[in-house]
């Protein structure tokens, strides 16, 4: 069962980590599609406020899976998180791009509707 979710290279965890940084990049990408919005650099409706959702996740996940996936990277990365596990800068850093991510989300829906 522990080779199930924790294997490096056929684990459950290197699918749900990479799934998790994709949607925590969404916020970030649907907020600068509200400030565009609310600049009226591009003219988008409100109803259309699903369909960039669709696309922000979608690119969100091409992106984390090409550069994570690429020549199988993500073993390199995951040694360093590891290495890094009792490092509270690292945890700091983690913790602000969460928050980050949060309330992006937040502003970008408050100023998605806004007319």
């Amino acid at each position: 069962m522990e080779v199930v979710f924790y294997d490096i290279n056929i684990g459950m965890s290197i699918s749900r980590a990479e799934g998790t940084l994709a949607f925590m990049f969404v916020p970030y990408e649907m907020l600068i599609l509200s400030i565009i919005k609310k600049l009226r650099i591009l003219p988008i409706q409100n109803s259309h406020f699903p369909i960039f959702l669709i696309i922000t996740c979608g690119l969100s996940l091409l992106f984390t899976h090409f550069m994570g996936q690429k020549n199988e990277e993500y073993i390199g990365y995951f040694h360093k998180f590891e290495s890094h596990k009792n490092n509270a800068v690292w945890h700091v850093i983690t913790s602000i791009f969460f928050i980050g991510a949060v309330c992006a989300g937040i502003i970008s829906i408050m100023w998605w509707n806004e007319s």
